[in-house]
């Protein structure tokens, strides 16, 4: 009789149920990129979630308040939390995005 085991940690992709993007990014940019893509694959929103991240983009480019309120490291966490998440419902952002820029 002949076994055959596979080793898998337990941060493992397959373990996780992690969709790997098509292009793989590294460190804790890449961690929450990957995350948000196997979110919105998953969710089949994919397109959806593309465009809020686009829309955010475009607004922190012409809200240069919200830019520099976002980049003021003399601002509070929980401030910086409540005040984003207002911003996120007025913009209407999909449940995977609010949940990842949260």
């Amino acid at each position: 009789a002949t076994f055959n085991f596979v080793r898998s940690l337990s941060t493992s992709a397959i373990s996780r149920g992690i969709i790997r993007p098509p292009t793989q990014f590294y460190g804790v940019d890449g961690r929450y990129a990957t995350a948000l893509y196997s979110a919105a694959i998953k969710s089949k929103n994919l397109e959806t979630v593309e465009q809020d991240i686009l829309k955010l983009r475009d607004t922190l480019a012409k809200d240069v308040k919200l830019n520099q309120f976002c980049k003021d490291p003399t601002i509070k966490r929980h401030i910086k939390i409540r005040a984003f998440t207002d911003v996120l419902e007025k913009l209407k952002f999909t449940s995977q995005a609010t949940n990842m820029l949260d």
